[in-house]
């Protein structure tokens, strides 16, 4: 049997659900990946800014061009920005969590009722 179209009808549907769910699997390893990179970036843009007075010249990417900003204003924007990226990661381990509507387990469970 090399075709998934000879497999049987109840087969299928279960093959082609498990590369649903391998395929958002995917989706949200690479967007927690991101959201790890741009954290860690910036946790080292403060780290740098740290070290830097607030009469220094400090400049922000916006796009394709550098825009001349205070200092002491892009550590307030980092600071939000690192409180919301670490919010969002505390709600990664909840999500998994959660079950799945219509999975088998929950459907085990509510037959048992």
């Amino acid at each position: 049997m090399s075709s998934v179209s000879q497999l049987p009808p109840n087969i299928q549907e279960k093959f082609n659900r498990l590369q649903q769910l391998q395929n958002t699997l995917q989706q949200l390893v690479l967007q927690k990946q991101r959201l790890e990179m741009e954290r860690n970036e910036s946790e080292r843009a403060l780290k740098t800014l740290e070290d830097v007075t607030s009469e220094t010249k400090v400049y922000k990417s916006a796009g394709a061009i550098l825009v001349e900003k205070d200092r002491d204003d892009v550590v307030k924007e980092l600071e939000e920005r690192l409180e919301f990226l670490e919010m969002r990661s505390k709600v990664w381990p909840s999500r998994r969590a959660k079950p799945e509507r219509g999975s088998s387990a929950s459907r085990r469970a509510s037959s048992r009722n």
